[in-house]
């Protein structure tokens, strides 16, 4: 059997603010998705060679928020606008083999998490010029990713870790701009 939910909820809520128009937005998001697979081998006459359950899930989840303000100036209009996104993925499977008499055979699993982040903080201002237009402004941004992932494997004495290179990171940047 499978299942699969999502679940989501957005928003936004404009206002006026000194001049312009003060713009709040919001998106939480979620889902989830599971499976209870099985393979079964069989020979040519139909017996049992062997079993295997595989059960994954997974899950999701994402956080937004932005705000922005917009205001005329002049002939220059003006956007600051700051976001904050946030995620995160887990997920899980294994691999249970059992023989022809569905007696224990091995068991390998996997679970990987990742959180990933980004914040941006960004100004322009722009007005028309001649048949274009000229924009100018500056950006400044965080991006993090924090990843972990495990193997094991087990013939029915206990489990022991699967080596993985770069198994459990964390990459950070920041960035800053103008254009």
């Amino acid at each position: 059997p499978r299942e699969f939910g999502e679940y989501a909820l957005n928003g936004q809520i404009a206002r006026p603010l000194a001049g312009g128009k003060l713009a709040f937005t919001a998106q939480a998001n979620y889902s989830r998705y599971a499976d209870e697979s099985e393979l079964l081998t069989t020979s040519p006459a139909g017996a049992q060679i062997e079993n295997e359950l595989i059960p994954y899930a997974e899950s999701n989840r994402v956080g937004e928020a932005g705000l922005t303000f917009q205001r005329v100036i002049g002939r220059w209009d003006m956007e600051i606008a700051a976001l904050a996104t946030r995620k995160q993925h887990h997920d899980r499977v294994s691999l249970t083999r059992l023989d022809a008499t569905n007696t224990f055979g091995s068991v390998f699993t996997q679970r990987r998490e990742h959180d990933s982040g980004e914040t941006i903080l960004r100004g322009t201002f722009a007005r028309p010029l001649g048949p274009g237009r000229l924009e100018i402004g500056a950006e400044a941004a965080l991006n993090t990713l924090d990843g972990a992932s495990e193997r094991t494997f087990d013939f029915g004495a206990g489990p022991f870790p699967i080596p993985l290179q770069n198994a459990n990171l964390r990459v950070k940047e920041n960035r800053g701009e103008a254009f």
